[in-house]
């Protein structure tokens, strides 16, 4: 199906012709920095899923009845994938650098401790669980094992906050531009657009010919930054397995981040229509 023919002829000359790599640039980059806040979403994803880890402490004197006891209580509790003593070697060699090698072997009675693993993305209620063990043991110490440093963690979710702000700005940018650029056509085309209404052209009929600019431009230059994105990101998860460079959790990006990605080219597309019309009605109506 061939294209209507405007009466100005926006794309062939002046800064009209400017307004398809205006949004192919601004799709392909809004794009990147959403498949970047993909990835940290999905990583954050894969650290929440990773298994919660406790350590269970018995009093000093607690015997292997009791520990069985205690281990017999966490195996049946909700989410416990396995409870497991610690054999009395690891127990040397985790106080050994506090006392030292003559200290771990002077007999010296070390607290009976049981690590406890959940289920892989299970949260437990570590309150709840050291009131039942406290049912049994009074004296039972409880500790979550939490990561040695949270800070990779924060920094994800920052880069996920700033990635997917990125995008936004990266629309936002070329919706400006393509503005921009329909003011400057605007003002190049005054004798012509003056003309057309002398002829009869309504102000819809003129601010038409802009937005079907705008979108035949748009519908191009998004679908150029869409591939161009796509061709990038596909090259890139090709490398990270070829060569193990482990950019991306899994297998790559879901398919529901591809349908996201690929709503940015018509999102960019339909604001850079409605531009390229509020613009153009607006000159139009300042200059009647």
């Amino acid at each position: 199906m061939g294209e209507v023919e405007l009466d100005l002829p926006l794309a062939g000359q002046g800064v009209g012709r400017f307004t398809q790599w205006i949004v192919a640039a601004a799709t392909s980059l809004a794009v990147l920095a959403l498949a970047v806040a993909a990835v940290a979403d999905a990583t954050l994803r894969e650290m929440a899923r990773q298994p919660a880890v406790l350590t269970v402490a018995l009093p000093a004197g607690a015997g292997p009845a009791e520990v069985a006891a205690v281990v017999t209580l966490l195996e049946k509790s909700r989410g416990v994938a396995f409870a497991e003593p610690v054999d009395e070697e690891e127990l040397a060699q985790l106080v050994e650098p506090w006392l030292g090698d003559a200290g771990a072997g002077r007999g010296l009675a070390i607290p009976p401790l049981i690590d406890v693993t959940f289920e892989p993305g299970f949260s437990p209620d570590v309150e709840a669980l050291s009131a039942a063990l406290r049912r049994l043991q009074p004296e039972v110490v409880v500790e979550r094992n939490e990561p040695a440093d949270p800070r990779p963690a924060e920094a994800i979710r920052n880069l996920r906050a700033l990635a997917a702000l990125a995008s936004v700005l990266f629309v936002g940018f070329g919706v400006a531009g393509v503005a921009a650029v329909t003011h400057l056509s605007l003002r190049n085309y005054a004798e012509t657009v003056d003309l057309l209404q002398q002829m009869g052209a309504a102000h819809r009929y003129v601010a038409r010919q802009f937005e079907d600019h705008a979108v035949r431009c748009g519908l191009r230059g998004g679908l150029f930054g869409f591939v161009l994105a796509a061709v990038i990101l596909l090259a890139a998860i090709e490398a990270g397995t070829a060569f193990g460079l482990g950019l991306f959790p899994g297998r790559g990006l879901r398919p529901v981040d591809w349908v996201l990605l690929a709503v940015v080219p018509v999102i960019t597309v339909l604001l850079t229509a409605l531009a390229a019309r509020l613009v153009a009605g607006r000159g139009l109506s300042r200059a009647a």
